[in-house]
């Protein structure tokens, strides 16, 4: 192939494809007509079997690098579980506006790719997009920067809208009109920032139906804000909320349990996967009945309610926002097993326990992207047996277990997930043990 350098740094160099001489073996053709500029999928013209590879290379390679720790020192070094299904598995995704219209941004750039078809999103969920695109044009709402949409197991959508920067207060009243597309159950308008702490949204009684990228949006809305992070700043309004932005899907490995979800606050988007990824955790961690066990940014519940079910009495810390809210919710209205819920920072929290003196058996956290950074200190002084580190980003996974391992904590186990197929993201869990004595 030929390739322009575009941007050369010290140890490594970015390119642009200029002309393919000869297919590589692996090389297929996209599905997606928008593929080629498209920036939320760049495997596409990869095989399925190739795509797993780079990623379960990419993953261990990073251990490696960036951890120090070879693939061939983990006792039960696993290779990549792949996606269920490779094409239409996720349940959420995040668009941009660009002059009225919504679509994905080209990659390395803020232009908007227009989406005629996404081959990632579930039917349903491509079937609201489209029908929400098309309503947005006709009817604009002004301020309008960028839509969160999200699907339950029924198909019954929903949806949350974030405003410019300069959007004025109570700029999102004409998001109830939404409502009135096919299979839009509820919505959520985000206020702009700046004013009163978040609460749990205003319910305006002018409305009878009123209740109570995918580039970076292809990894899963954080509680929107509209940092990746799960926790919203403290300096916002509450958002205004129409209909019933509450979606629901099966709980993995809890049959019978229904997890909630909202389009403003982090949920999994390919939830066959996520089974898979919750079990390795989980799996991993060998939890016996009576435990006590830490679980960090818990999130809505996403592992918190199959480790009650094992017998763990559950501490889930989680940060306030609509996360914690709705795995509240689901507690207070099924029986989820030992729960208490926390509300803090992780990093203030386990550092709290640990001055206090307390100990855990097992300690679960899956921090976002940025990773656990100043927590190993106080997850080793909690003492645990084991702990199963999940990510989403294997840099800073890397760094975390090598501070870990420095505090006494080898790795037992890793295992990469393909949560995102056609895209570079790689999920994994990596399960340490306690190699030195319990003080």
């Amino acid at each position: 192939m030929e390739v322009e350098v575009v941007e050369e740094r010290e140890h490594h160099a970015r390119g642009r494809l200029l002309r393919l001489l000869e297919a590589g073996p692996e090389r297929v053709t996209p599905r997606c007509e928008h593929a080629s500029t498209c920036g939320g999928c760049q495997l596409q013209q990869i095989s399925q079997e190739g795509q797993l590879e780079a990623k379960e290379r990419a993953f261990y390679d990073a251990l490696e690098r960036l951890g120090g720790v070879a693939r061939s020192s983990i006792p039960d070094a696993r290779p990549i579980v792949p996606s269920p299904q490779a094409f239409r598995y996720r349940s959420r995704c995040r668009l941009n506006l660009r002059q009225g219209r919504l679509g994905y941004l080209e990659r390395g750039s803020h232009r908007l790719v227009d989406i005629a078809a996404c081959w990632l999103l579930e039917p349903a969920l491509e079937r609201l997009v489209l029908a929400l695109d098309e309503r947005l044009q006709a009817r604009p709402i002004p301020q309008l920067a960028a839509v969160d949409c999200c699907i339950g197991e029924d198909g019954s959508g929903a949806i949350a809208l974030e405003p410019t920067p300069d959007a004025p207060a109570g700029w999102g009243r004409r998001a109830a009109e939404l409502l009135e597309i096919d299979g839009v159950q509820g919505v959520v308008a985000l206020a702009p920032a700046g004013g009163a702490v978040p609460g749990p949204g205003l319910r305006p009684s002018s409305s009878g139906r009123s209740a109570g990228n995918p580039s970076a949006g292809r990894q899963g809305s954080r509680d929107r804000r509209p940092s990746p992070d799960r926790r919203p700043s403290p300096a916002l309004r509450p958002p205004l909320i129409f209909g019933d932005p509450v979606v629901r899907r099966s709980a993995p490995l809890r049959e019978g349990l229904t997890s909630l979800a909202r389009p403003d606050a982090f949920s999994q988007a390919n939830a066959l996967a996520n089974v898979a990824l919750v079990r390795a955790a989980i799996e991993g961690l060998a939890i016996e009945a009576g435990d006590e066990l830490l679980e960090l940014y818990c999130g809505a519940g996403n592992f918190t309610f199959a480790m009650a079910a094992r017998g763990a009495r559950v501490t889930a810390v989680e940060g306030a926002g609509v996360s914690l809210e709705l795995a509240r919710q689901v507690s207070r209205t099924a029986e989820t097993g030992a729960i208490r819920y926390v509300v803090g920072d992780a990093v203030q929290v386990a550092k709290g326990f640990a001055q206090e003196g307390r100990r855990f058996d097992r300690i679960l956290l899956d921090p976002p992207r940025a990773g656990a950074k100043g927590l190993a200190q106080a997850l080793a002084a909690l003492a645990p047996k084991r702990i199963a580190y999940v990510s989403c980003e294997p840099a800073t996974l890397a760094r975390d277990v090598a501070a870990l391992g420095a505090l006494g904590y080898r790795p037992l186990r890793a295992i990469p997930v393909d949560m995102f197929p056609q895209t570079f993201h790689v999920e994994g869990v990596v399960v340490l043990e306690r190699i030195s004595p319990r003080t």
